[in-house]
């Protein structure tokens, strides 16, 4: 009767010994049950800040910059393009400059630009048929914080250029 009786306790034990492997772990993942002071996670108080500070506002800064760099970029084409225009249909290369310096000074006021940081330059001849060239550089920042400042800053160049008319009379 000894040797019937021995398989079953072994069955029984092996059932237990998988139960337990098999089971979720409680507490910790080494087995050994929780410390009450373990049991909630203090990660989270740390982790928010961190990921507000390290990503979320570096990439709120960029979003906030990019509508100041494209705005400037266009307000250089525009003043490219107006310049041109007025320097192509003055009578003389002087009151051309002129105009052409007063379109860009009027584009750079109206879109709430210093009229200081813009560059200008002006290259060509009003013969008729000729090519007058119109490169306007304006200040753009390189970062933008709204309503405090502003950090670094790079230049963008806008270039245009315009035909003198074949037929325009030189007067």
């Amino acid at each position: 009767m000894g040797n019937v009786a021995a398989p079953a306790l072994t069955i029984r034990r092996l059932r237990r010994l998988l139960a337990r492997l098999l089971a979720p772990p409680r507490g910790r993942v080494s087995g050994f049950p929780a410390r009450r002071d373990e049991i909630g996670s203090i990660s989270a108080p740390i982790i928010w800040p961190l990921a507000i500070c390290l990503f979320v506002i570096p990439v709120l800064i960029m979003v906030l910059s990019f509508p100041t760099w494209i705005e400037r970029q266009n307000d250089a084409t525009d003043a490219a393009r107006a310049a041109a225009r007025a320097l192509v249909t003055a009578n003389s290369w002087a009151q051309g400059v002129a105009d052409a310096n007063a379109a860009v000074s009027d584009i750079a006021t109206n879109n709430g630009l210093d009229p200081n940081q813009i560059t200008t330059n002006y290259t060509g001849s009003l013969q008729r048929g000729g090519v007058v060239t119109v490169s306007v550089t304006v200040v753009i920042p390189t970062t933008v914080i709204p309503g405090l400042t502003t950090v670094g800053q790079r230049h963008w160049t806008a270039t245009a250029t315009a035909r003198v008319d074949d037929y325009r009379s030189l007067g």
